[in-house]
């Protein structure tokens, strides 16, 4: 394998794995198979190449050639391979769940719309711009000062202190002698 054949293959190698990623199957399928003819596939570059294929023969319906080259990569030279091939070949081979139609959204065609409809255009006019809300206003900015009413809070806290202990006495002057 020489410099070129690594580096054409790279480039398909990364051509695939954009297609893949946009939903182009078909097209992420024939650039896989043109990098692999460009690659010694027993190369752990191979076997991730070739991992990459199976995804997009799944991702395109071709299950059939997706197990069988699970399969095939199950007996991998590389570690790495093998590991990640056999747990793709175990997802492949699981039963299908069955859904109930309650389960299921269909999400309408919407290709025939026509899009000239003026139900749905915007119109030309310009949009009506509401006036910004007002600051909020306060009834007076200015600091409390607490200074003065220090003396009469103490008095009343005196005051209700004084208040609570003679209606203690008393009740318990109440309790204590029946």
């Amino acid at each position: 394998m020489t410099q070129r054949d690594r580096e054409l293959a790279q480039d398909y190698y990364t051509a695939g794995k954009l297609a893949f990623d946009g939903g182009r199957y078909r097209t992420a399928i024939e650039a896989y198979e043109a990098a692999i003819a460009h690659l010694n596939p027993n190369t752990p570059l191979g076997g991730e190449v070739q991992l990459a294929l199976v995804m997009a023969y799944e991702g395109g319906g071709n299950l059939d050639d997706a197990r069988n080259l699970c399969r095939k990569l199950s007996k991998h030279p590389d570690a790495e391979t093998r590991k990640q091939s056999s747990q793709v070949l175990f997802i492949l081979e699981a039963p299908r769940l069955t859904t109930r139609p309650e389960w299921v959204v269909d999400i309408p065609d919407l290709s025939a719309v026509d899009d000239s409809d003026a139900q749905y255009q915007r119109s030309g006019g310009t949009p009506t711009l509401l006036p910004p809300n007002p600051p909020p206003t306060f009834l007076d900015p200015t600091p409390l000062n607490l200074a003065g009413f220090r003396p009469q809070m103490n008095r009343l806290l005196w005051f209700l202190a004084v208040m609570v202990a003679i209606g203690a006495t008393v009740w318990l002057n109440a309790i204590v002698r029946p």
